[in-house]
C-alpha cells in the first residue's frame, strides 16, 4: 500500500513537473512573440508620429499666394498662363 502511494506521488510529481516546463516553454516563445510585436508598433507609432509632424508643419505655413501657388502646381499640375514647361526624358 505504502508502495502503491510512493509510486503514484512520484509519478503525479513527475507529471506536475512536465506540465510547468511545458507552460514554461510555452509562456517564453508567447513572450518573445509579443516583444516583437510591441516593437513593430513602436516603429509604426514613430513613423505616425512623423508622418503628424509633417501634416503640422504643412498646416502652420502661412496661406499666401505663393503657397496657393505651389499647391496649385504640385497636386493639381497648373501653371501660370506666361510659364512655359519644358518636359526633359533625360535622367542626368
Amino acid at each position: 500500500m505504502k508502495l502503491t502511494r510512493n509510486l503514484f506521488v512520484k509519478l503525479a510529481m513527475l507529471v506536475f513537473s512536465v506540465f510547468c516546463f511545458i507552460t514554461i516553454i510555452t509562456l517564453q516563445l508567447e513572450n518573445n512573440s509579443m516583444k516583437e510585436r510591441a516593437e513593430a508598433l513602436d516603429t509604426r507609432i514613430q513613423e505616425y508620429q512623423i508622418y503628424i509632424e509633417d501634416l503640422q508643419t504643412t498646416l502652420s505655413a502661412p496661406m499666401d499666394e505663393e503657397y496657393v501657388a505651389d499647391i496649385a502646381r504640385e497636386k493639381l499640375g497648373l501653371r501660370h498662363p506666361q510659364e512655359v514647361v519644358f518636359y526633359s526624358d533625360d535622367s542626368d
